[in-house]
């Protein structure tokens, strides 16, 4: 081989290595939206959507990765692209030239109030290209109604007409309120003694113990429970546990009056 020939072999050698090493080109990305704020209640799941654009002509590789930054005890992170759940909490995607995909972060508070924090970054070519930022505040939602009084007691003849106590009812929300109540009596309560409970429909005779209700936005009404001792001496002690059916466990608020005729 000549000197001539073995120096043009080594050029297309160092064209060749350059070639087939050289490094992919850059994408150019956007987020759309970049930054999350939202409020929900403890036991709910929040899902957040994003448009990943890639605006070059461009295509290549895309990492991610989402880190906790402010870390709220018990919640679960998930990633879906394109609709497709991820495994955990980091990928890659391969993105087309003027192409988009759809980036979605779901958050599962598992009933445990926080704030938090998260944050995923977008890299190709080892260069940060896109980020989102999310805030996440779980919270127990405030009572929709409210009593103005959860108790109350009092002394009359037994001869005396019916005796009723009061606690005043209000829809504290905007919206209608459907609501129950049920009237639980004492052991101790003479059986003889007729005690009703008066809603916003009517005063129900003594046999009823339960009945739905329903409130327009911010209504009040004021919820009686009626002693009548039929001159029967006595205590007698009732309950009403008012409540929305749907969510009885969270939602009941208690009146209870205690009467007694002499």
């Amino acid at each position: 081989m000549t000197m001539r020939n073995g120096f043009f072999l080594i050029a297309l050698i160092g064209l060749c290595f350059a070639s087939c090493t050289e490094q992919p080109k850059d994408l150019s990305l956007t987020a759309t939206p970049d930054e999350f704020t939202a409020s929900i209640t403890p036991t709910a799941t929040h899902e957040m959507s994003s448009t990943i654009t890639n605006t070059s002509s461009n295509a290549g590789t895309v990492t991610w990765e989402l880190s906790e930054t402010q870390q709220a005890t018990g919640w679960v992170y998930s990633v879906m692209v394109d609709g497709q759940l991820q495994t955990g909490l980091s990928g890659s995607f391969e993105m087309d030239a003027n192409a988009s995909k759809t980036f979605v972060v779901k958050v599962s508070p598992n009933g445990n109030a926080a704030t938090g924090e998260a944050e995923v970054v977008f890299k190709q070519n080892d260069a940060t290209r896109a980020n989102i930022e999310y805030e996440v505040t779980a919270a127990m939602a405030g009572p929709k109604f409210s009593l103005s009084k959860n108790n109350d007691s009092g002394t009359a003849a037994a001869s005396s007409s019916k005796i009723e106590y009061t606690s005043v009812v209000t829809n504290l929300s905007n919206s209608t309120l459907n609501l129950r109540w049920v009237r639980t009596l004492t052991s101790g309560t003479p059986s003889r003694w007729n005690i009703d409970v008066c809603d916003n429909v009517q005063c129900h005779i003594p046999s009823v113990s339960t009945f739905d209700i329903s409130m327009t936005p911010n209504e009040t009404f004021d919820l009686k429970i009626g002693f009548m001792a039929n001159t029967l001496t006595g205590t007698g002690d009732a309950t009403v546990y008012l409540f929305e059916p749907s969510d009885s466990a969270n939602t009941v608020q208690v009146f209870q009056a205690v009467h007694t005729a002499n």
